[in-house]
């Protein structure tokens, strides 16, 4: 009788560590940093959109200002929703890989052969690395892209009580600072896409 409650044992015990599978929680954090990248494409699109939309409300002849200005509204309430989306993908994207993270450390300290755990170690801290430079470039193109959208917002307010061709005429020089933030995004858009993909592919089984 003991020889077999100590062999259901051992086999719980057994069961138990096959059924602790890492490389799902892996995957399940590559598809956080997907996410991440469809929520940053889809932010550079609304972004380009926002950015031809005041380029053609500010350009001559002035003229149909209204229907100009409406595509315009449009446009900006478009990438303000995608810059939340994409800011709130960054967090899934943060949180999913602090959590796996600290589940692989765990994991690492039940190894009882240095060399193996020395190796596990090498590989979570290759990845957390990756991880963590996605997680910097994010940051920086966010910062940069709050900045974009509330700009974009204030030239809105500011010719909604001035939508005339002097009025949009005046704000020639306040455009230009939004082409120059655009142009900052726009060099920050593969960079990041790049270390994005790179954290996926460091975790993904795929």
């Amino acid at each position: 009788m003991r020889l077999r409650i100590a062999a259901v044992a051992l086999a719980s015990v057994a069961a138990a560590g096959c059924a602790s599978k890492g490389y799902e929680k892996s995957q399940d954090t590559a598809g956080a940093m997907q996410a991440a990248v469809a929520s940053a494409n889809a932010f550079g699109a609304s972004r380009q959109t926002a950015f031809d939309a005041m380029n053609a409300l500010t350009a001559e002849p002035l003229e149909g200002l209204p229907a100009k200005f409406e595509a315009f509204s449009k446009a900006v309430d478009s990438v303000a929703a995608s810059e939340g989306s994409f800011r709130s993908a960054v967090a899934g994207m943060k949180s999913a890989s602090a959590a796996r993270f600290q589940a692989w450390e765990k994991e690492d300290a039940t190894f009882e052969n240095p060399a193996i755990q020395a190796r596990s170690q090498q590989r979570r801290g290759e990845a957390q690395e990756t991880v963590n430079k996605a997680s910097a470039d994010c940051d920086a193109t966010l910062e940069q892209a709050a900045g974009f959208v509330s700009y974009l917002s204030d030239l809105r307010k500011l010719l909604s009580n001035d939508l005339t061709p002097k009025g949009v005429a005046g704000i020639a020089d306040l455009a230009q600072n939004a082409r120059a933030s655009n142009g900052r995004l726009h060099q920050l858009a593969q960079p990041t896409l790049a270390s994005l993909t790179a954290a996926s592919d460091a975790l993904s089984t795929k």
